[in-house]
């Protein structure tokens, strides 16, 4: 569980203390001490063939760990990662091996036969130096997750020591930031009239994207006065106009490091992206929303263009709830993954939007890939470490039919469900945020069920997400 924490996110969505988080301390081995106790309670009061495994699953992952592990998510990759050891096939199987792909089929990793205490060290002895990410359930892609963390901790360490000149030069030429400015504020859009708005998209009952997009609207209004308001101070202060304030040599060296400034970033959505792609980033979301404005609705949205995502969905599920004249707390959001060509990826395909839910579609996979051929989900392949996830079709539901029986042939609300993967959806690869008024994390925003012919377990070591936005 430790050596998951050096792949960051895709290790833990939340480093925590003690051996099953991301914090390692010295004295956060309790968890792992009671659970060995439990499971040596286990073996004593049954016989090998009657043992509660999953009793004791349960008792180590959600008892013992459960207060270190306060994310859902990180909870169920654990408790998938445990049944690896807790499982009647260990005790049964001697040959049976640790790890996934290339570690399986090696089987360099299993449970040494009784022996001496010698015995047991050949075996440690024999182990390699460098361990796959294979052996905990990752794919070996991780590994290249991994360095590109680490160089861009020691990059971002360089500039971070470079700037340390304050004042507002330190990292960059006055003339050279300047230029930038001005090159910013030439593209930046106008704001949105939100008058025109509310009178071509009026706030009505029968439709709540109206609503959507008028919220959406203000949201990039706030963040576009922003942006344009320091950029054109910046410039005033750069000519010696006006005094150099902490806020502006903020965004000073954000233009110089190509990092976006955290006044701007206070006002805008989460991004991981560098000042460069996060800026056509905002300009890709104006023109989206600008689109549907003179355009009218899209058949297809693109998710990673609106501010707030969570009213979206509130809002396809809120107008499916007024149409039938169901109460919305009686709905739950079903998904289905659309037959898509790689040149439709964009939802340009879908000629009509749905007779009811909708289009969604610019979202990205990462540690898996999706097969058309096949309908399900199959591993990365080497070197490719985010993949291009087709069209989805959200479909609310009811959850009961009005004599009070589940309806036929719908997903049930259990959410282990055989043949699917229950996917969470990140709005950044960093996975973790703020605990929001949902309770969820801000960064959170929806599970999607994603077809698969392998155990959800399987997918879920993988720590396979889907993203709203990538980080170039």
């Amino acid at each position: 569980m430790k050596e998951r924490c050096k792949f960051g996110p895709l290790g833990w969505n939340i480093n925590n203390p003690g051996p099953g988080g991301g914090g390692m301390s010295s004295n956060g081995d309790a968890e792992l001490d009671i659970s060995l106790v439990n499971i040596q309670i286990f073996l004593d009061l049954y016989d090998e063939d009657n043992i509660q495994w999953e009793a004791l699953n349960y008792l180590i992952c959600h008892c013992n760990y459960g207060g270190k592990i306060t994310d859902d998510w990180d909870r169920l990759l654990m408790g998938s990662a445990i049944e690896g050891f807790t499982c009647q096939e260990l005790i049964d199987n001697d040959g049976y091996k640790f790890g996934t792909g290339d570690v399986l089929a090696e089987g360099k990793y299993f449970a040494p036969p009784d022996t001496d205490k010698q015995g047991y060290l050949d075996y440690i002895d024999g182990l390699p130096m460098l361990d796959s990410p294979q052996l905990f359930g990752l794919h070996e892609n991780a590994n290249i997750t991994y360095a590109i963390a680490q160089s861009n901790r020691m990059a971002n360490t360089i500039i971070a020591y470079q700037s340390g000149g304050g004042g507002g030069g330190g990292g960059g030429d006055d003339a050279t930031v300047d230029a930038l400015a001005e090159g910013m504020l030439n593209r930046l859009p106008d704001n949105f009239d939100m008058e025109k708005v509310e009178g071509k998209y009026p706030i009505i009952y029968e439709e709540s994207m109206n609503t959507v997009i008028k919220n959406d609207t203000m949201g990039f209004n706030v963040l576009l006065d922003t942006v344009r308001g320091s950029l054109k101070t910046l410039r005033r202060a750069i000519k010696g106009f006006v005094s150099m304030s902490a806020a502006l040599d903020d965004v000073y060296n954000g233009i110089a490091n190509n990092k976006q400034p955290s006044g701007w970033a206070g006002k805008a959505y989460p991004s991981l992206k560098t000042l460069t792609s996060w800026f056509n980033d905002l300009l890709a979301r104006c023109a989206f929303l600008q689109k549907w404005y003179e355009e009218g609705k899209p058949n297809s949205y693109w998710l990673p263009g609106f501010f707030f995502t969570q009213a979206f969905l509130t809002g396809t599920v809120q107008n499916f709830a007024r149409s039938e004249c169901i109460p919305i707390d009686q709905l739950y959001m079903t998904h289905e993954l659309m037959p898509t060509k790689d040149e439709h990826m964009d939802g340009s395909g879908m000629a009509e939007p749905p007779e009811y839910g909708a289009y969604i579609h610019g979202l990205f996979l990462e540690g898996a890939a999706w097969s058309e051929e096949i309908r399900s989900l199959v591993d990365s392949q080497p070197k490719v470490l985010f993949t291009q996830c087709p069209v989805i079709w959200l479909k609310p539901r009811a959850k009961l039919e009005p004599g009070g029986h589940e309806m036929a042939g719908q997903l049930p609300l259990d959410p282990q469900v055989d043949g699917y993967y229950r996917c969470p959806m990140y709005k950044t690869a960093e996975r973790r945020g703020i605990l929001s008024t949902t309770g969820q994390s801000s960064n959170y925003v929806i599970a999607v069920y994603v077809p698969t012919n392998k155990d959800q377990g399987f997918w879920s070591k993988r720590a396979v997400c889907l993203l709203t936005s990538l980080t170039d």
